[in-house]
């Protein structure tokens, strides 16, 4: 038989050994100063019709920090790029997940449409093979100098 006391000790502990997984849940952490994701295009609308010939499905990329939730837009150039892969450069230090959303601009319109930003924290949103990721961006530390013989 177990003591109550004890059962809420070994509960806590259990939280305390297991709290770490869930905080960095990602399957994967890419260490780079500069990374390249890419995506598949798009190729239907959310009902699963095909995109319409004459319409333009662009992306937009975005950078969620991981620690904060804010997020930015990287891709500021209109209603985003025609490619499907886009190289980030890592300017400030920290965690952060990329994420993609596709714009449609039916033919004939003005206002274009986005989906949802697919994040690369989100299993249904990354490549089945590959699994969730994040990146993350540490400045490497300073070269030593002054190197010299000590007797």
């Amino acid at each position: 038989m177990v003591k109550k006391g004890s059962t809420m000790k070994i509960m806590a502990l259990l939280v305390l050994l297991l709290l770490p997984g869930f905080i960095f849940a990602q399957d994967d952490w890419h260490t780079a100063n500069q990374a390249t994701v890419g995506w598949d295009a798009v190729t239907t609308l959310e009902n699963g019709d095909p995109v319409p010939p004459n319409d333009t499905v662009t992306y937009k990329v975005y950078l969620r920090d991981y620690n904060t939730g804010d997020e930015t837009l990287l891709t500021t150039d209109g209603n985003g790029i025609s490619e499907t892969q886009y190289t980030i450069t890592f300017d400030n230090e920290g965690l952060y997940i990329a994420g993609v959303s596709a714009v449609r601009l039916p033919e004939g319109e003005t206002d274009p449409l986005e989906s949802t930003i697919c994040w690369s924290d989100m299993p249904d949103c990354v490549d089945s093979g590959g699994g969730t990721f994040g990146i993350k961006f540490f400045h490497v530390v300073s070269t030593p100098h002054g190197l010299r013989i000590i007797n």
